[in-house]
């Protein structure tokens, strides 16, 4: 005969009904095809809620996988008490899990990727075998004694020596619960082909800074309070400049995580702000002291397209690099976050001793140290959720990548003589790497800058290049100067030309009027020159 799930009820227990003296409302109940119930998987399931490895309602998707299953087990003769490495692999074959698939193609880093179909389905298919896995673990302790009173094997192990377990286990890391866990040994990790993340555009992150900035007024207008409390403020403050960090200066999380007043102090200092290693905590009430720094901190933007102050971080393998950091950035973390957060904090917590405390600038109200990397996601995150932004910490990188790529093109190429040429591509591209600390230029352009940015900067032969050449060659070339109001004239021109249409009355008008004879510059006429009033010769 051959079995069909249809052979096999599922029924889910009704209220009142009680496993070990716990009511389990809700729990499987899977009949075999003579009409009892499976003593192994009520055990199991009895066992699981007792136990407190799952609730009742996750139990639900394990049922419809067991019963799975056992269909197949009784298509073979054999019983829920034969399961075996082998038998999983041929079930797992048998659900579509094709081998060509777990060869797969594998991307620059050498690791196995699938297409987002195929990873969807070796997903499920992975998640039944864990739980059929889970099951043939936990039953001898879940069911001790089989029929007859046969005291029931332990199936899953590591086969050692002489003792060999029908089911082989292995350790495997848990990244979330950041443990050794038991795993099948013959499982395999699935892995998708990951999208390329957008980057967070200006706009989001405003939304996401008044957010962030906003949890001091939703606490007071939730208790409707007269002014909201100094702790709220002082999150409100903190998590806003998390992502200001972020973006202006594309740290990760760890790294904004260790972000201290030590390497502000060595920043200034290394930038010829301060005359020497200053205790930026000492002077959070100096005024004077504080308006020197953040006025000297904003005259490096004086004249420059691209301004910025390199900041020493440990980053992601504990390699150093020197990041840019935004101007704005820098006074944002000196003001808002040294002179701010940190010295309230430090005040509330009546911290004399200020050399116990933690040198990191976001310090945790519970601990009192540094906020760790997993929270300052977690803000993250759950503004953009807030937000309806489906974004995540890490993209704000992205935008941090292209504002900066931007600046420093402008920036170069005004060192390079507006000559644009690969050279100016690849020394913008390859600090812009250095600065997010990548080792490779082709995960800076893939992953964080933006796209149509990056093709108009690399089109050395687009007609926006050529066009900016002639206009070079046209005033740099041959030595023409224009006035500040023919500059300025040029310059809304050129902008309201690139916005309109070639049919446009804007463009008929221009061409019309730059073809009118009676307004050709006769290129005989020179302009008169002062003469002699009076010739004594």
């Amino acid at each position: 005969m051959n079995y069909s799930t249809s052979n096999f009820d599922l029924e889910f227990a009704p209220l009142g009904f009680k496993w070990g003296g716990t009511q389990v409302t809700g729990l499987p109940l899977i009949s075999e095809p003579d009409g009892g119930l499976s003593e192994p998987l009520l055990a199991f399931f009895g066992y699981s809620v007792v136990s407190d490895r799952v609730a009742i309602s996750s139990l639900r998707p394990e049922a419809f996988t067991l019963r799975q299953w056992l269909v197949f087990l009784y298509n073979k003769g054999l019983t829920l008490f034969d399961g075996t490495d082998e038998l999983l692999i041929e079930f797992r074959n048998e659900l579509g899990w094709s081998v060509e698939a777990e060869v797969g193609a594998k991307n620059e880093s050498g690791k196995k990727r699938q297409s987002n179909e195929k990873f969807e389905k070796r997903k499920r298919i992975s998640t039944k075998l864990g739980t059929i896995f889970t099951f043939y673990r936990d039953l001898p302790f879940a069911l001790p004694f089989m029929y007859g009173g046969k005291r029931t094997p332990t199936f899953v192990g590591q086969n050692k020596d002489d003792r060999n377990h029908p089911i082989t286990l292995k350790l495997g890391w848990d990244r979330k619960k950041k443990l050794h866990v038991q795993k099948w040994f013959y499982a395999v990790r699935v892995r998708v082909t990951p999208r390329t993340p957008r980057a967070v555009k200006p706009k989001e992150s405003e939304r996401l800074y008044s957010y962030l900035r906003g949890h001091a007024f939703r606490v007071q207008k939730k208790r409707r309070l007269a002014a909201a409390p100094i702790k709220d403020q002082i999150v409100a403050d903190r998590n806003w400049l998390i992502a200001v960090a972020m973006v202006g200066g594309g740290l990760r999380c760890e790294e904004v995580s260790r972000l201290s007043v030590y390497q502000l102090a060595a920043a200034l200092f290394d930038a010829g702000i301060t005359s020497s290693l200053i205790d930026l905590d000492s002077i959070a009430e100096d005024k004077d002291a504080k308006k020197r720094i953040i006025s000297k901190v904003l005259s490096l933007k004086d004249r420059k397209e691209y301004a910025f102050l390199s900041v020493r971080i440990t980053g992601k393998g504990l390699k150093t690099r020197y990041v840019p950091f935004q101007i704005e950035t820098v006074c944002d973390l000196l003001e808002v976050g040294v002179w701010g957060c940190r010295h309230q904090q430090m005040k509330l917590w009546n911290r004399a001793d200020q050399d116990k405390l933690s040198p990191e600038i976001l310090l945790s109200f519970q601990t009192k140290k540094a906020l760790d990397s997993g929270t300052i996601g977690d803000i993250i995150a759950k503004g953009f959720k807030a937000c309806k932004i489906p974004k995540s910490a890490h993209q704000l990188r992205g935008l941090f990548a292209t504002v900066t790529a931007a600046a420093m093109w402008r920036e170069y190429f005004s060192q390079n003589q507006y000559r644009f040429d690969q050279v100016l591509i690849n020394m913008a591209l390859t600090d812009l790497a250095a600065a997010l600390g990548h080792s490779s230029i082709n995960t800076t352009v893939r992953y964080y800058v933006d796209k149509e940015l990056h093709a108009n900067l690399t089109k050395i032969d687009s007609k926006s290049a050529n066009l900016f050449r002639k206009i070079w060659d046209i005033l740099v070339m041959g030595r023409r100067e224009l006035s500040d109001v023919r500059t300025n004239i040029l310059i809304q021109f050129v902008d309201r030309l690139s916005l309109s249409e070639d049919s446009s009355f804007f463009t008929l008008a221009t061409s019309m009027m730059l073809n009118d004879p009676r307004l050709i510059l006769d290129q005989t006429h020179h302009p008169s020159r002062p003469t002699l009033a009076y010739d004594a010769s």
